[in-house]
């Protein structure tokens, strides 16, 4: 478990560059592989990231350098317009970690980085078609009237 956002010194192996102060926050750590993954030329992993929204006034208080708890606590959703502590899971999209030395794994991230791309433009693309073809759609039933 890291705290990143607090910036406090809980972990040598985490880095945070941008503390969330503002909208963004930013952190880097050292990733590992599951010993029985030590063979696989490509690793998949996510990131789970507990977030908790606060008010301006309110962040300074959140960021106090505090240990975790050995008690687990349940989640008990606070009463509307209350101050409690309201947490979201923010999970990232795959990450794929691959040996440099491998040049088939490059290739291989690589084309699905391709893919991704390819997809996000044919999908611009299709959003731009159809929005032209309704304007003209929509003009031509103008004009009839």
């Amino acid at each position: 478990m890291y705290f990143l956002i607090t910036r406090c010194n809980l972990d040598e192996q985490t880095k945070v560059e941008l503390n969330g102060v503002s909208q963004m926050a930013n952190f880097s750590f050292e990733a590992f592989r599951f010993v029985e993954h030590r063979n696989n030329s490509i690793s998949t992993f996510f990131v789970h990231c507990i977030t908790r929204l606060c008010a301006v006034e309110d962040c300074p208080a959140m960021s106090q350098c505090e240990a975790p708890s050995e008690r687990l606590r349940r989640d008990v959703t606070p009463a509307a317009g209350s101050s409690e502590r309201v947490t979201a899971t923010v999970t990232s999209p795959p990450i794929i970690v691959s040996e440099k030395t491998d040049p088939q794994a490059q290739v291989q991230t690589m084309a699905i980085g391709r893919a991704v791309v390819g997809l996000g433009v044919a999908v611009a693309l299709l959003v731009l078609l159809f929005g032209g073809v309704l304007l003209v759609f929509l003009r031509s039933r103008k004009t009839k009237k």
